[in-house]
């Protein structure tokens, strides 16, 4: 009799984290709302000159700037496992489908590097944005503001070396 007891006990209490699991994963759902459509970003970045692709590891991020996960931020990059491993080298990147990512909500899509950055805006199009080897959501790198602060620094330092050296032989 006492171990139906104990058995009786040990269902109660897995009943009762059942429930609570199920209740976690109901307020899961409603913090993140999915419209069930397939919602994607894929593109090419690629280097200043517009023509030379970005390299695999360049970092892309899209921030949702409208609709129900308005601030959500997702990060991955170029050459991921969103692209197919014979296109690597190219340039692309594939945000895959995302359940924070709903139809005709905004984004903001941001491709970086140490000194580089572009970034674009859009809506999410049903069955997803961009293609391989399309225009459509493509970046392309610029110079940041970190870039040319680097390169003035670099300028004035040769400068000051030069106006030394010339400084130094007239001294002689």
């Amino acid at each position: 009799m006492e171990l139906q007891t104990k058995s009786g006990d040990v269902e109660m209490k897995i009943a009762k984290l059942v429930g609570i699991m199920f209740l976690v994963v109901i307020a899961i759902a409603i913090v993140r709302a999915d419209d069930a459509e397939l919602n994607y970003i894929r593109g090419t970045v690629f280097m200043p000159d517009g023509t030379t692709p970005a390299p695999g590891g360049t970092i892309i991020t899209v921030r949702i700037t409208s609709g129900v996960n308005n601030d959500y931020g997702y990060t991955f990059y170029v050459d991921d496992d969103g692209v197919p491993p014979p296109l690597y080298g190219r340039g692309f990147y594939n945000s895959k489908d995302n359940i924070n990512f709903d139809t005709n909500a905004t984004f903001v899509l941001t491709a970086t590097t140490s000194l580089l950055s572009a970034s674009k805006s859009g809506n999410f199009v049903m069955g997803g944005n961009g293609a391989w080897n399309s225009d459509e959501i493509n970046l392309v790198l610029q110079p940041t503001m970190l870039s040319w602060v680097l390169v003035a620094i670099l300028i004035s330092v040769i400068i000051i070396i030069v106006i030394y050296k010339k400084v130094r032989k007239r001294g002689r």
